[in-house]
């Protein structure tokens, strides 16, 4: 019923190239889709500390099991939400708001309470995640290995607050001044940190090749890659998406980088042995 009420309204938003077949036969976005909604969240960084943070490989399976069974639910709900909003709120300006909008329309006052404020902690959650997890890289994993191998935890907790109070103070006026649409800031996030880490994070599991060098060539390919395919308009001169211009160079850097330096940088042996 809601998809003869969407087509009524506009046939070509019942098809996988969007609205008035904007992309249509452009296999490179739509793989890019595909690509940033399937692996791209695996390069999150506070999300691949969680999995790191496992300690048995039966928490692993059961992590497995409940986050499938989770995104099953999860995942097609901003669809439905999509669509019921298409149907519903035909006089909606920014889509953004379709949820808080339809929560209005249809839900009584308590339960739109409710649903803002989990939205709410959902944002928080990721955001604060975010920001710890770049305080702790910048004091722990550049500031300590680089400029002062020295450091004593009191000058990591400072340095790690002020990375964290200026990312703060820089997001909180991009948001004042001039913000972005939220939708925006995750596709390219995700495309960019998806490009940069996840072949590096997979062959790190599962090729024992894989070393310290190719990891490196693979994250700075992978960024440079996908920041740059999305500023010099690349995606609408080739028709390919960043995220698999990103993943491709990212993963042949990965490769390249690993096989190259194989003898003055070779896989521990307690690696290899771990890859067994």
């Amino acid at each position: 019923m809601a998809a003869s009420a969407v087509g009524a309204i506009d046939e070509s938003l019942l098809g996988m190239f969007g609205r008035g077949g904007v992309y249509d036969g452009q296999w490179g976005i739509i793989l890019g889709a595909l690509l940033i909604f399937s692996i791209g969240y695996m390069g999150w960084p506070h999300v691949v500390v969680s999995h790191m943070a496992m300690k048995r490989p039966s928490v692993a399976r059961r992590a497995g099991l409940y986050s499938t069974l989770f995104n099953l639910l999860f995942i097609p709900a901003p669809y439905i939400v999509g669509i019921f909003s298409i149907v519903l709120l035909p006089n909606l300006v920014n889509p953004e708001m379709a949820i808080f909008e339809m929560a209005e329309s249809v839900l009584p006052s308590f339960a739109v309470g409710i649903v803002m404020a989990a939205i709410m902690a959902a944002i928080m959650s990721t955001a604060d995640a975010l920001l710890l997890q770049s305080g702790t890289v910048a004091s722990q994993d550049i500031y300590a290995r680089f400029l002062n191998r020295r450091m004593t935890d009191k000058q990591m907790v400072l340095v790690s607050r002020t990375i964290v109070l200026t990312l703060a103070v820089v997001g909180y006026a991009v948001a004042v001044v001039e913000p972005p649409a939220v939708a925006t800031i995750v596709l390219f996030s995700t495309t960019v940190l998806g490009s940069a880490f996840v072949p590096a994070y997979v062959c790190a599991v599962w090729w024992k090749k894989a070393n310290t060098v190719g990891a490196i060539c693979s994250m700075l390919v992978g960024t440079v890659l996908a920041v740059g395919w999305e500023i010099s308009g690349m995606t609408a001169a080739t028709g390919l998406d960043p995220m698999v211009a990103g993943i491709v160079g990212s993963t042949l850097a990965m490769i390249l980088g690993s096989l190259a330096t194989q003898r003055s940088h070779p896989v521990p042996e307690r690696i290899r042995r771990a890859l067994d």
